[in-house]
């Protein structure tokens, strides 16, 4: 085994055979560090998303209030009509 590592061109082959392996380990921390920051990125899109929703369901909510108000008001319009309209009946026909 001594003999193995005595030769020049073994020592060579596992020179580089270390140096790719630290390269490999530098590409797997990249890797690691890009799939972090991907992460990140879809987190805070995921965040603006949300967001987004939050505001469109309190611009509804706030247009369902006005759209309750309005209701509102045509049912008591139509009630008034309606009650006009017993009235004009009743003149007409007696009680």
């Amino acid at each position: 085994m001594k003999d193995f590592f005595r030769r020049k061109e073994n020592r060579i082959f596992l020179a580089v055979i270390a140096a790719l392996i630290a390269f490999i380990s530098w590409q797997e921390t990249q890797i690691a560090d890009l799939q972090e920051r991907m992460m990140h990125v879809e987190a805070s899109r995921y965040d603006d998303q949300l967001t987004n929703l939050y505001w469109h369901a309190s611009t509804v909510d706030e247009k369902m209030e006005e759209y309750d108000k309005d209701i509102y008001h045509l049912q008591k319009k139509s009630a008034d009509q309606e009650w006009r309209l017993m009235q004009v009946e009743w003149d007409v026909y007696g009680k």
